[in-house]
């Protein structure tokens, strides 16, 4: 145990339990290998694995996420929905992003583009309620069930 806390705090991080990467792979673990977990079904569930390297080595993943351009505000990302969690296979976006790549995902032609109704808020400065209420009547609208 003494070897860890050398190594955290060698990577600058005082408690692992208190830092945000830890919590990131800590939520990862939870939905991949707590059959107990709200989203377990939609990860554990399917098969979605975590690699050797990260699954009992949180100081493997900070320095992964680090190296890979982690920022305060960006979230973890699987590149291939139906991939493990990998360095390979994963990357740091943001929640708007995050988003779009839901199986649940609506999108909306905004011009000329199919974009979610999130974005189209953003970059049209409309409110998001707004935009669902038009997105429903128009036949431009498509509303995508999660994945199963």
């Amino acid at each position: 145990m003494k070897n860890k806390r050398s190594l955290y705090k060698s990577l600058g991080i005082a408690r692992a339990s208190n830092c945000k990467l830890y919590r990131v792979w800590w939520g990862m673990k939870q939905r991949c290998l707590d059959v107990n977990a709200i989203n377990y079904k939609w990860y554990g569930a399917k098969g979605i694995k975590i690699c050797e390297l990260w699954i009992d080595d949180f100081a493997s993943f900070y320095l992964w996420a680090i190296s890979a351009g982690y920022k305060q505000g960006l979230t973890l990302d699987r590149i291939d929905n139906n991939g493990n969690y990998s360095p390979l296979n994963c990357r740091w976006i943001s929640l708007l992003e995050q988003q779009a790549n839901r199986g649940n995902t609506n999108l909306a032609l905004h011009e000329g583009q199919m974009l979610t109704l999130p974005t189209i808020a953003k970059l049209s400065g409309k409110k998001l309620y707004i935009l669902v209420k038009e997105a429903k009547k128009s036949e431009n609208y498509k509303h995508s069930k999660r994945r199963k």
